[in-house]
C-alpha cells in the first residue's frame, strides 16, 4: 500500500467499458484502513474522467490528500457517466470501485463510508439506501431533493 494519489481503472461490470477513480492513500497507512467515496456533483457536460472537474483542479486534490491523512482514511474520488448522475450504471460503478479497492487494498468493511456535494449528496444517500449493508455512513452537503435536468 504505497501512500499518495493512484489513479485507477477497472472495467465495468454493466457494460465492459473501462472507468478511472482517483485513490489516496493516506501516508501513515497501515493495517485495514476506512474509505471514505466522494460521489460526484452533477455537471452539464460530462467527460471521461481523466478530463474532468473531478480531477483537474489541483486544490482539490490537495484537499483530498490532507484530508486522507488528518483522518487517516482512504479517500476515492469516482466518476459519473451521465450529466445528472445518478443513473443505475453510476450506482453500478460506485460498487465496482468499491470492490476494486478492497481487492487490491486493505479495507475495513465496517468502515466504508460515502460523501457528497449537492447532487452527488442526493445520490450518496440513494446508494446508502439501496444497499444499506454495506456503508457505516454516509454525509451529504447541501443534497437536492430530485435529480436535476442538466442538458449538454
Amino acid at each position: 500500500m504505497r501512500p499518495g494519489q493512484h489513479l485507477r481503472e477497472f472495467v465495468s461490470a454493466t457494460d465492459t467499458s473501462h472507468q478511472n477513480y482517483l485513490l489516496d492513500i493516506p501516508e501513515t497507512a497501515a493495517g485495514k484502513m476506512g474509505l471514505v467515496i466522494i460521489v460526484p456533483y452533477a455537471v452539464t457536460k460530462q467527460r471521461p474522467f481523466l478530463e474532468s472537474a473531478f480531477i483537474s483542479y489541483s486544490t482539490v486534490l490537495e484537499q483530498v490528500r490532507q484530508a486522507s491523512n488528518q483522518t487517516n482514511l482512504a479517500v476515492a474520488i469516482i466518476g459519473a457517466r451521465e450529466p445528472a448522475g445518478g443513473s443505475p450504471a453510476d450506482e453500478a460503478d460506485a460498487l465496482d470501485v468499491l470492490k476494486d479497492i478492497s481487492s487490491h487494498y486493505s479495507i475495513d468493511p465496517k468502515r466504508i463510508y460515502l460523501y457528497g456535494v449537492c447532487e452527488g449528496g442526493r445520490n450518496a444517500l440513494l446508494l446508502a439506501e439501496h444497499h444499506p449493508g454495506i456503508f457505516a455512513a454516509v454525509g451529504a452537503w447541501g443534497p437536492t431533493l430530485a435529480a436535476s435536468a442538466l442538458t449538454a
